[in-house]
């Protein structure tokens, strides 16, 4: 078995849903998983940042490690990132990578 290792380095130019007094609250959830149509996916696990108060420029320098990863077939990493708010959070967008043929297997 292998792991992925992701960096967050930094989000750049994010939307202020908070209005021109108060600036975002930004942090990120990832998702890894094998793509194998729908009740048949296979999850290796969710890795949520740390909030940065008060910025549409976050710098985080955050690793993260998903443990398990038998193969790329299929493969993919969802990141979406969201506004941190009283009551629910603002989601400000989302992004998905295949990641089918990016890594060979025991590749970190």
């Amino acid at each position: 078995m292998g792991k992925v290792t992701v960096v967050l380095e930094k989000l750049k130019n994010l939307k202020d849903t908070d209005g021109a007094m108060n600036h975002p609250d930004p942090y990120v959830k990832m998702e890894f998983e094998k793509d194998n149509f729908g009740p048949f996916d296979k999850k290796y696990g969710e890795f949520v940042s740390t909030t940065k108060k008060g910025t549409c420029n976050p710098h985080y320098d955050e690793t993260f490690v998903f443990d398990g990863v038998d193969t790329t077939d299929n493969l993919e990493l969802k990141i979406k990132v969201y506004d941190s708010d009283w009551g629910k959070d603002d989601h400000l967008g989302e992004k998905t990578f295949k990641l089918e043929g990016m890594l060979n297997p025991g590749q970190t």
